[in-house]
């Protein structure tokens, strides 16, 4: 389930469908026209199924989903954990101010929290913010860095119904690593053009 059509929507559904065997999508935006066109370019597009559905509320587009992307701009949740089957796991990019809350606070008590920076998360994200200003979780409670995970210095998912959470605020290094990796590929495959300042 991909929830919101910017750019942003755009990357997680191509990046998800790179990394994992997806066979139907699920899109909700809140202007239906703006489901529509992300549907009509997504569709097909490199690893991504053909098979992408516009549905009228978030809470259809992620009933049964194994995997939700939030990237919107919304200050209220656009996730309920009612709607969230077990085992699922949530890709949350959106909510990049502390007031902003992609993901309701009932779904973060209850996954297993991993972010990619917890100082940027503390800062910025309100999905973390609010539910640690209201009590319900703790600093503690946030269970990795994603590094941790990446470098083996603990577990990723130990249950196959344990509910994940990733929250991404973007870390300024990843970004260089990125655009040297496609850098690298570009001059690699004779992409592109080279501009020497």
């Amino acid at each position: 389930a991909i929830i919101g059509s910017g750019k942003q929507a755009r990357s997680q559904l191509e990046a998800v469908c790179t990394v994992r065997n997806i066979e139907q999508v699920r899109v909700y935006s809140r202007t239906l026209l703006n489901s529509q066109k992300f549907a009509k370019e997504m569709s097909g597009f490199g690893k991504i199924p053909e098979n992408i559905t516009i549905c009228r509320s978030s809470s259809k587009a992620t009933k049964d989903a194994d995997i939700i992307c939030t990237a919107t701009n919304s200050s209220k949740p656009v996730i309920s954990f009612d709607n969230v089957k077990k085992g699922a796991h949530i890709n949350a990019v959106g909510s990049f101010q502390p007031t902003m809350q992609e993901i309701d606070s009932k779904t973060i008590i209850n996954a297993l929290i991993v972010v990619d920076s917890m100082e940027s998360a503390l800062m910025e994200t309100g999905d973390i913010i609010i539910p640690i200003k209201k009590g319900l979780i703790k600093k503690s409670d946030i269970y990795a860095e994603i590094g941790e995970i990446i470098n083996g210095e603990k577990k990723g998912r130990t249950a196959s119904n344990q509910l994940t959470f990733f929250k991404s605020c973007g870390v300024a290094v990843q970004d260089a690593v990125t655009a040297t990796a496609a850098l690298k590929n570009a001059i690699k495959n004779k992409l592109g053009k080279i501009a020497l300042l």
